[in-house]
């Protein structure tokens, strides 16, 4: 039995270690983002943010009455920290590995664990007064096993061969469907759709899954794209030249950015108002522009497509707030979110 105390030191741990918020974000939309033709102004956001980061995995319980009795805490929780924004979490992970295989949420793709996003984000935003964001995966979803995963290539110690034979997926990392594939690009804009189609959106959160590093993809979907993209079809040969290792580099960066913004205009066509984007960035980008190739993310390509960008700060690991002291110039645009260990999370 989950008792009132146990729910409430969770709730406390959830609320203000999952984003530790500074003044990021003006009211005023930022410039560089127009509203799609006939949509009307999207939710505003405060001069200053504070912004949780709800798991609703913490929230959930088999028992509907106990589950009634966490989202009335969490709500009073949000309401005492003066919280006046919200990334809610819409798909379910109560293993922690990253690998979403239940959603929060009617669809047509995933078994639905509870119908809970829809009813604890009009709570929040009802009683708490508070701007929700749907906080949801972009790749790691566990969709049918014929749609192709991202995969990487174990460069062979012999350079006899120039075939990408050795790949399979990365265990260490998020088990990830391939977003150069067509069709598992299709399931999860539909998954994004039936989401926009349930439930009001002030705003989507994209997933920290939504990364390739510089051993992936090899997947045949992937290596068809390179191809068509003027790039070699190996990755013995992209690694093997600067100048198309930094062409790969961009083009799955571009990729990612794309195929983030699609989703969001999947979900803008069940909207009334236009739906605000955020989301995760690794530290090392933003501290080491070389390292942009170890995850297909460049922090200058953030600020240019999202409203809000947050950083996964990780004090533990040397992310201190005076290393990135690069936000400074980008006032209103970015937040620390130090992540809780959900999903395999790279240095």
């Amino acid at each position: 039995m989950i008792t009132k105390a146990m729910i409430n030191r969770v709730l406390k741990t959830m609320t203000w270690s999952l984003l530790l918020c500074v003044p990021l974000c003006t009211a005023a939309q930022p410039p560089h983002i127009a509203n799609p033709p006939d949509t009307p102004t999207p939710a505003a956001l405060e001069p200053h943010l504070r912004v949780a980061h709800v798991d609703l995995d913490y929230v959930y319980d088999p028992d509907p009455a106990q589950t009634r009795r966490n989202a009335d805490l969490l709500v009073q929780r949000i309401i005492n920290l003066g919280v006046n924004t919200v990334f809610l979490q819409a798909f379910a992970d109560p293993t922690g590995d990253g690998l979403v295989r239940a959603l929060y949420f009617p669809n047509q793709h995933l078994p639905m664990r509870a119908d809970l996003f829809k009813p604890v984000s009009e709570r929040l935003r009802s009683e708490a007064g508070v701007i929700v964001f749907a906080w949801m995966p972009v790749l790691a979803f566990d969709l049918q096993k014929d749609l192709p995963r991202v995969l990487r290539w174990q460069p062979r110690k012999s350079t006899d061969t120039d075939t990408d034979t050795d790949t399979d997926t990365d265990t260490q990392q998020y088990q990830r469907l391939s977003p150069f594939d067509a069709d598992a690009r299709r399931a999860i804009e539909e998954i994004y759709e039936d989401l926009s189609g349930h439930a009001r959106l002030d705003g989507l959160l994209f997933h920290d899954d939504a990364l390739l590093g510089d051993f992936e993809d090899a997947s045949a979907a992937a290596l068809a794209v390179y191809v068509a993209h003027g790039l070699p079809g190996t990755l013995t040969d992209l690694h093997s030249d600067t100048r198309n290792f930094q062409r790969w580099t961009r083009l799955k960066t571009r990729t990612l950015t794309q195929f983030t913004l699609r989703l969001r205009d999947r979900a803008q066509t069940k909207q009334t108002q236009r739906i605000l984007t955020a989301r995760n960035i690794y530290a090392r980008p933003v501290l080491d522009p070389e390292s942009r190739a170890w995850f297909s993310q460049d922090f200058d390509d953030f600020l240019s497509h999202y409203d809000i960008v947050a950083v996964m700060a990780m004090p533990l690991r040397g992310h201190h707030a005076a290393s990135l002291s690069r936000l400074d110039r980008h006032p209103g645009r970015c937040c620390f979110d130090p992540p809780t260990g959900a999903g395999q999370n790279p240095v």
